[in-house]
């Protein structure tokens, strides 16, 4: 992922991770975001799935029950 336009980078990302309660980021400004959410509170991208960035699994969000990776156990998400 580069940064273009100010996107954040897959770097960025990984050190919004770091620390704190919160297990969903948007992919797109690394905001918090709910886990029900359909758009980011922050910079409004409209989320249509979640991706673990450990695995790369993607699904929808009854897959990740206990806010984890199913495929993984990565406890910070991606809202995508």
């Amino acid at each position: 992922m580069s940064d273009i336009k100010g996107i954040k980078t897959e770097n960025n990302l990984m050190a919004a991770f770091a620390g704190g309660d919160t297990h969903f980021f948007c992919s797109h400004c690394s905001g918090p975001v709910p886990k029900s959410a359909d758009h980011c509170p922050h910079c409004s991208v409209q989320l249509s799935a979640i991706r673990c960035p450990a695995c790369d699994f993607m699904g929808n969000e009854e897959d990740f029950l206990l806010d984890r990776c199913p495929k993984c156990g990565c406890g910070r998400l991606l809202a995508v």
